[in-house]
């Protein structure tokens, strides 16, 4: 049986200019508004959950087996979200940037600010596949002035990329 047409079309993301547009409409907005924050050291979980393994694997020459031999989040050790993507992207930025605060930090808010935008045009495209361009429009202004987003946005933890994938997922479920 010949599957190659039902792959392309089961796997082709056809996605509309306007999200696009959108998506990349929330990014500079989010750049915009948070541009205060690009220098912003991690703090709270950030800095002990993602930031501390980064900072470990960056150190350790990305020795997974010792990070993952040290004590957890209860016990104030490194091991924490050791197997996130994030804190793996973290690790490499590091490595990227030499471990300079001033090159690091503002990549991670960017990389987080394009993700948040990601999340405004994929909810854009989503919200009018099943209601209306207005609908989505309404959505997506809620979603860009909630205080809760505009936090989350503007640390650089595991969040934004989560939402980003929890909706991904849900956008492909329904197509």
């Amino acid at each position: 049986m010949n599957t190659d047409g039902f792959l392309k079309k089961e796997l082709s993301v056809n996605v509309p200019f306007s999200s696009f547009l959108i998506g990349v409409v929330g990014t500079v907005l989010y750049y915009y508004t948070l541009t205060f924050c690009l220098d912003m050291p991690p703090v709270w979980d950030a800095a002990a959950g993602v930031f501390s393994p980064a900072i470990y694997l960056y150190e350790n020459h990305y020795d997974l087996a010792s990070l993952l031999q040290l004590g957890g989040y209860p016990q104030g050790g490194e091991n924490v979200h050791s197997f996130s993507l994030i804190t793996w992207i973290t690790a490499l930025t590091l490595s990227l940037t030499g471990g300079d605060k001033g090159l690091y930090l503002p990549l991670l808010h960017s990389m987080n600010f394009v993700f948040a935008g990601c999340i405004v045009g994929v909810a854009f495209n989503l919200v009018r596949r099943l209601r209306s361009s207005a609908c989505a429009l309404l959505v997506v202004g809620a979603i860009f002035i909630s205080p809760l987003m505009s936090v989350q946005v503007s640390y650089v933890y595991t969040e934004v990329a989560g939402s980003l994938a929890s909706l991904l997922t849900l956008f492909f479920w329904v197509r």
